[in-house]
């Protein structure tokens, strides 16, 4: 995972270059530094109803202990900024999520959610699952 300014590249292109990410429907390209990317370790992910209006589904993730620390140094630099979390595959640096970081993250749990169908979140574990180790 690494941070990235909200402001954003433009448009992907079909290859983008070293230090960008494309959003999942392939509009928006966010730029970051490849010197941040930061290696979360997790112990689990999963894919379930959410509680939020009952229609929409979450991830959650759960980290390592060595995971645990990362994420609470990550997520308490940017907590209360105008930064993003990016998420991204360790191998090709896809583009998982996006996520804004309200508070500090030190237990090592984290939930993705938002307007988010079975679909959405199978895919997003299938990412994190098939990538991880």
């Amino acid at each position: 995972m690494t941070t990235v300014q909200r402001t954003t590249a433009g448009p992907c292109v079909a290859e983008p270059k070293r230090g960008i990410a494309c959003s999942r429907d392939g509009r928006t390209a966010y730029r970051y530094r490849p010197g941040d990317v930061q290696r979360v370790s997790l112990r689990s992910a999963r894919s379930h109803p959410g509680t939020i209006a009952g229609r929409y589904w979450q991830v959650d993730l759960s980290a390592t202990a060595s995971g645990a620390v990362v994420l609470a140094r990550l997520t308490t630099a940017l907590a209360a900024t105008e930064r993003r979390l990016l998420m991204l595959t360790p191998r090709t640096r896809a583009l998982i999520a996006e996520l804004g970081v309200t508070d500090p993250i030190r237990d090592g749990e984290l939930q993705i959610t938002g307007q988010l169908e079975a679909t959405d979140t199978n895919e997003i574990v299938n990412q994190i699952t098939s990538s991880h180790g």
